[in-house]
C-alpha cells in the first residue's frame, strides 16, 4: 500500500518513531565510552554523532548486529497489525536512510502512514550495545520524532478509525502535546475510544500534571505495569491503585510480567496468571502484550478480560525470543492456539 492510504483502519497510533540498532560491543570499548552495563541513558544530537562514529571507526571493538523499527507504540501496532487489524501508525521521521529504512519497514508490514514528506534533521535512534553476557544497554537519541506536529496527524484518518492508542512518552514535548490535544479532540467529536500506554514510571513522576489532561473526561482503557500503576497512585498498595487508576479510565489492565495481569472494571477485578515459560528476553513484551489487547478488544470485539487472556500468551511467546517484536507466524500460532482452546472448552 502508498502511504496516506484514506481508508478506514482498527486502529490509529501516535508514538516516538525510533529506529533500534543493536551493536556487539567488548566491555573496554563501553566502559570508554562511559556507560554502565544494563543502564538507558539518553542523549543529544552532539553525544549521538560521537558515539555513532566510534561505533562504526576502523577497529572498533564494536560489531554491527540488526537494525529494526521500534518505538513503543509502532511496536504495539506492529503486533495488533501482523494478526490481522488494519492499523495506522503517526510519527515524525527525518529525511535520512534510517527515516526511509522505517517508514518502509511499516509500509511493508501493511501500517498506514501519513504522507507528509520526511522532515530535516536526524530520526530518532536507539543504540543497544550488547556486552558477550548479554546484558544490553540502551542509549537513545530521539532526534525529530519528539517534535511531532500536527500536520503528521491524518486527523480524517482518525476520524475513520475504530479507536486512538497513545503512548505517554509524547507528554515530554509540548508540540507533541499539543498534537494529542488535537488528536484527543478530533476522538471525542467522533466518540472513538481512547486507549492510553503509561509507558514509564519515570515519566508519570516528571510529567503527570500534563498527562491528567489525557483523561479529562476518562479515557476507554488504561494499560500498564505494575510499577506504573504504583507510581500513578502514590502507594505501594496494587489493589489501592486500581481505584485511583478507575478515576482516570473506565477499564484498566496492569501487567505483572511472570505473574500475569490484572483486569479491573467498576464492577470489580480479576486477577489473570501467566504461562510458565522459559525467557530469554523481556524485550517487547509489554508492547506485545498492548498490541493484542488492542486487536482482540477493538478489532475482534472480545470482552476485555478474554482479550488480556490472549494478550498473556502473547507476550509469554514474546520472551521466548529476541527482538522488540514477536515474528507474524508466532502470533498467528498463538492465536490458532488460542481459538483451540476455547473450541475445547466449549466442545
Amino acid at each position: 500500500m502508498t502511504p496516506g492510504s484514506a481508508s478506514a483502519c482498527d486502529i490509529f497510533a501516535l508514538g516516538h518513531a525510533v529506529v533500534d540498532v543493536e551493536f556487539e560491543v567488548s566491555p573496554d570499548l563501553l566502559a570508554s565510552l562511559g556507560f554502565e552495563p544494563g543502564a538507558r541513558y539518553l542523549i543529544d544530537e552532539g553525544q549521538f554523532q560521537i558515539l555513532h562514529a566510534a561505533l562504526q571507526a576502523p577497529g572498533a571493538e564494536a560489531r554491527w548486529i540488526a537494525q529494526t523499527g521500534g518505538g513503543s507504540a509502532a511496536n504495539a501496532i506492529v503486533t495488533a497489525q501482523r494478526l490481522g487489524a488494519q492499523c495506522h501508525f503517526a510519527g515524525k521521521l527525518a529525511r535520512d536512510a534510517a527515516g526511509w529504512f522505517y517508514q518502509q519497514t511499516l509500509q511493508n508490514e501493511g501500517v498506514q502512514v501519513p504522507d507528509t514528506p520526511l522532515a530535516d534533521g536526524i530520526s530518532g535512534h536507539c543504540l543497544v550495545l550488547v556486552t558477550p553476557d548479554a546484558e544490553r544497554t540502551m542509549v537513545l537519541y530521539l532526534g525529530v520524532t519528539t517534535e511531532l506536529e500536527s500536520s503528521y496527524v491524518d486527523l480524517n484518518a482518525l476520524g475513520q478509525a475504530g479507536c486512538l492508542y497513545l503512548e505517554s512518552y509524547l507528554v515530554t514535548d509540548p508540540v507533541a502535546r499539543d498534537t494529542v490535544g488535537h488528536a484527543l479532540d478530533t476522538a471525542a467529536r467522533q466518540k472513538l475510544p481512547v486507549i492510553v500506554s503509561l509507558s514509564d514510571a519515570g515519566i508519570i513522576q516528571q510529567w503527570r500534571n500534563d498527562l491528567q489532561r489525557w483523561f479529562q473526561p476518562p479515557i476507554d482503557l488504561l494499560l500498564c505495569n505494575e510499577s506504573e500503576a504504583l507510581a500513578w497512585a502514590e502507594t505501594a498498595d496494587l489493589g489501592g491503585a486500581l481505584g485511583t487508576l478507575l478515576q482516570l479510565a473506565h477499564k484498566v489492565v496492569v501487567t505483572r510480567g511472570a505473574s500475569g495481569a490484572l483486569v479491573a472494571e467498576a464492577t470489580g477485578h480479576t486477577e489473570l496468571a501467566a504461562p510458565r515459560v522459559q525467557a530469554v528476553s523481556a524485550l517487547g513484551a509489554g508492547d506485545t502484550f498492548a498490541g493484542a489487547v488492542l486487536f482482540g478488544h477493538y478489532q475482534q470485539h472480545w470482552p476485555l478480560l478474554r482479550a488480556a487472556e490472549f494478550a498473556i500468551r502473547c507476550a509469554a511467546r514474546k520472551v521466548e525470543f529476541n527482538g522488540p517484536r514477536l515474528a507474524r507466524e508466532q502470533l498467528i500460532w498463538v492465536y490458532s492456539q488460542f481459538l483451540n482452546s476455547d473450541n475445547k472448552n466449549t466442545g
